[in-house]
């Protein structure tokens, strides 16, 4: 027994001696080799990482140089005008003013005597809504026959805010009729990101507001036009409480 452990020592020692002047090199490959998977590999990683977010920083950048440029060469009244009328056609919220100067307006300008109405908009805080735009439904009697129904109609598709008929019943001199006002909340979340480009009314854009502002509209009538016809049926709640 002994004399194979000497045996298998012996044997060691003539390979470590013999082989013992690569172990240096097989070490420092080695190393090279942990260094290469675990210290390079992840620096190369990180250099793209960080190239990649430089060029959103620069971009960033880039929004940020040219949203000054947009700013500083805004029209300051005529970007509040032209808010003003866009707001108007379509409110942040249930406008119920500007939905009975709608009414009395497309009332006087179509000859229609307008009777009863009601706002079946239950708590102020529900959304009924088509597509992505909520909306205010109203229900409103007209004593008009079929022709002076449709003048009605057609100026209230003329007048602030916008609006869509989605009922008419009519009789031989009186209609009942629906109409959709409809309005769209505006959402901070959306207006948080400071670096997002600014951009500016195209050319069909602004003859649209242009065309918006020939509207009937209340800011541009001297006064409200007076309601004295306009009476809630008994088990309408125009405030929805």
């Amino acid at each position: 027994m002994n004399n194979k452990i000497n045996f298998d020592v012996n044997v060691l020692d003539v390979i470590y001696n013999k082989y013992k002047k690569f172990i240096p090199p097989i070490g420092v490959i080695f190393a090279c080799v942990l260094l290469f998977f675990f210290v390079i590999i992840p620096q190369i990683q990180n250099y793209f990482l960080l190239l990649d977010q430089t060029k959103v920083e620069n971009a960033k950048l880039i929004n940020l140089k040219n949203n000054l440029l947009v700013l500083t060469n805004l029209n300051e009244n005529k970007l509040s005008s032209q808010t003003q009328i866009v707001s108007s056609v379509l409110p942040t919220d249930k406008d119920f003013s500007g939905i009975l100067y709608a009414l009395s307006a497309a009332s006087a300008k179509s000859g229609v005597l307008l009777g009863n109405y009601s706002f079946p908009v239950g708590k102020l805080d529900d959304t009924t809504a088509i597509g992505d735009f909520p909306f205010l439904s109203v229900s409103i009697q007209l004593n008009a026959n079929v022709l002076s129904t449709l003048k009605f109609i057609k100026e209230l598709y003329k007048t602030v805010p916008i609006a869509e008929i989605s009922k008419i019943t009519v009789d031989e001199e009186s209609s009942q009729v629906k109409i959709n006002f409809y309005y769209q909340p505006v959402h901070l979340a959306e207006l948080a990101d400071q670096t997002a480009p600014i951009l500016t009314l195209n050319q069909k854009q602004t003859a649209l507001i242009n065309d918006l502002s020939t509207w009937n509209n209340a800011s541009n009538q001297n006064s409200l036009i007076s309601l004295p016809l306009l009476q809630a049926s008994p088990s309408a709640n125009p405030f929805g409480l």
